[in-house]
């Protein structure tokens, strides 16, 4: 059975048109007018349990909105989603100890205590044993090296700092599926580096699934085995990435520096 199984997925959004001015105004109150939008349309993907995937496609192209009905945020409003043979919306508070989710630079991390506070708030909240959370707690600040900002207060941190505690954050609970959505995006190559070699450790020696989005290429190579390539709402391929690098990726820069 597949970690993931989605079946002619689509979401509709519908958005209310507003003409200019205050003539406009004044006419949409009287009459309202509606557009619908189709960022996802009938996809259907399945995702193996162990499985690191990119969903990748332009900006506009679903990805988000994708994400959203996987982790249960969002409803389709047709074909259907199974994630551990269940619906995401159904059995919410089981799946949520399952999962881990970050989007982009939407913290989880109260801005006003130090990150040490907000970490015992996951094992309040989790209920986690010290034993469990004193582990992860130990293995996500050796390997991100969160030492030296435990004690600072989120809102001090610089969005570098903060990303990495956001990252160990979602591993107190020993999620078994992550869900990230551009997690470096704005980040510097050093903070990037960190992160990827923490998600590609977790993914290849813990065996958890991570579902990624990003618009930066060495995110994909360095985390993800597959990509799911989305374009319109629609998926314009599924497989393994090297294959798809083999087959679409037909330019190559190459940089000669002199001594």
């Amino acid at each position: 059975m597949p970690l993931i199984q989605a079946e002619n997925l689509t979401k509709v959004y519908r958005q209310n048109i507003k003409q200019p001015g205050l003539k406009g105004a004044l006419r949409s109150l009287v009459k309202t007018e509606w557009a619908e939008k189709t960022a996802v349309d009938h996809i259907s993907f399945t995702m193996e349990e162990g499985e690191s995937l990119a969903c990748i496609g332009e900006n506009g192209a679903g990805k988000s909105t994708l994400i959203k009905m996987l982790v249960g945020i969002l409803n389709p409003t047709s074909g259907s989603v199974k994630v551990y043979d269940g619906n995401p919306m159904h059995h919410h508070e089981a799946y949520l100890r399952k999962i881990g989710v970050i989007f982009g630079q939407k913290t989880n991390l109260w801005f006003d205590i130090p990150v040490i506070e907000s970490y015992r708030a996951i094992q309040v909240l989790y209920k986690l044993d010290n034993n469990l959370f004193e582990k992860n707690m130990k293995m996500v600040t050796d390997l991100l090296e969160l030492e030296p900002i435990l004690h600072a207060p989120a809102r001090r941190l610089s969005l570098g700092q903060r990303m990495k505690a956001d990252i160990g954050l979602i591993f107190l609970h020993s999620p078994k599926i992550l869900y990230l959505d551009e997690p470096t995006i704005g980040l510097d190559i050093n903070v990037k580096f960190a992160i990827r070699k923490f998600i590609r450790k977790m993914n290849q020696e813990n065996g958890i699934s991570v579902l990624l989005t990003s618009h930066d290429l060495d995110d994909i190579e360095q985390i993800s085995d597959n990509a799911l390539v989305l374009s319109k709402g629609k998926i314009f391929y599924h497989g393994s990435l090297s294959e798809l690098k083999s087959n679409y990726a037909t330019t190559r820069l190459i940089t000669v520096k002199g001594g």
